[in-house]
């Protein structure tokens, strides 16, 4: 596999990842390699875990999950702060929630928690 291919395999993981991936739903390698090869990628197993250490390594918030003798990931996904406080802004100006208050000081909470 040359070098361009495996940037090209990374970008594409770290894609998959972030959009379809959370503590809820994570992904298997198995799924990853359907994913790639619907994008015309063969990889096998072990190009994949170098890919994904590769991935911790840069500082990625990957998150290896072991369960049933295999291992599934997902990307951390945590709010700025900035966009934090967007959230917590439309969430006080939804008519449609009827506990945004309460709603938007637990995130503020959590906010203040991690600074």
């Amino acid at each position: 596999m040359q070098q361009r291919d495996r940037e090209y395999i990374t970008l594409l993981l770290l894609q998959y990842l972030s959009e379809e991936s959370d503590a809820g739903s994570p992904i298997s390698l198995v799924q990853m390699q359907s994913f790639l090869s619907e994008h015309g990628i063969s990889a096998d197993r072990r190009p994949l875990y170098r890919t994904l250490d590769a991935m911790e390594k840069a500082g990625y918030p990957l998150v290896r999950v072991h369960k049933n003798n295999a291992y599934t990931y997902y990307l951390d996904h945590r709010f700025s702060l900035g966009e934090a406080f967007v959230l917590v802004d439309a969430i006080r100006s939804s008519s449609a929630l009827t506990r945004s208050l309460e709603i938007s000081c637990h995130i503020g909470k959590e906010i203040c928690c991690r600074l």
